[in-house]
C-alpha cells in the first residue's frame, strides 16, 4: 500500500468514526456536548496518524502504518 492509499484509508477510516458519532448524537445516545469533544478527540488522533503517515521514512512505513493498513473498512 502506497501513502496515498494509506492517507485515503485514513480519511475513510475517521469519516466512519464521525458518521458513529453523529448518529450516536442524533440517537440520543451522547449529549451535544460529548459529540463535540468526542468528535475534536478524532480529529486530532487521525491528525497525528497523517503525521506520522508524512513523517515515516520508507522502510518504516509498513510497520509503523500497519494498524492502518490492516483495518477492514467493512468491519471498521
Amino acid at each position: 500500500m502506497n501513502r496515498k492509499e494509506i492517507y485515503e484509508k485514513i480519511l475513510k477510516m475517521l469519516e466512519k468514526e464521525q458518521n458513529h458519532l453523529r448518529n450516536r448524537y442524533e440517537f440520543g445516545e451522547i449529549d451535544f456536548d460529548n459529540y463535540e469533544e468526542l468528535s475534536f478527540e478524532r480529529d486530532e488522533e487521525y491528525e497525528e496518524y497523517i503525521v506520522d503517515l508524512a513523517t515515516t521514512n520508507d522502510d518504516e512505513l509498513e510497520e509503523k502504518m500497519s494498524f492502518i493498513i490492516n483495518t477492514n473498512l467493512d468491519t471498521f
